[in-house]
């Protein structure tokens, strides 16, 4: 997909983040991370955010056109959100160290 539309949970924006999708916010719950997480992606500038009982019809395409428009800047923006959550977040490495110590176990070392 082009732009993702999205209640801001934290696993959706990192898929987004990985797939170097820009995001519009639209938290549902105030007890829950989106609202801290929308913020987050409006500071981040890797996306906009809504008001999911506020925004009419109008809006939501106004705000989707602002992205589209403006889809290079997000897109450098998520890349660089990308590098630096691969560096923070090496699974690879981890995955690396897992396999190694199952190797040595295997050898009895």
């Amino acid at each position: 997909c082009d732009i993702m539309i999205t209640h801001g949970g934290m696993n959706t924006i990192t898929e987004c983040i990985l797939h170097e999708i820009p995001m519009l916010v639209y938290p549902v719950s105030p007890d829950w991370d989106q609202p801290g997480n929308g913020a987050r992606v409006m500071y981040h500038k890797i996306g906009l955010r809504g008001g999911i009982f506020i925004d009419s019809q109008k809006t939501i395409i106004k705000k989707l056109g602002l992205i589209k428009a403006n889809y290079d800047f997000y897109k450098t923006n998520i890349r660089h959100m990308k590098t630096q959550l691969e560096k923070k977040n090496n699974s690879f490495e981890a995955v690396e160290i897992i396999e190694d110590l199952i190797r040595k176990n295997q050898k009895g070392i």
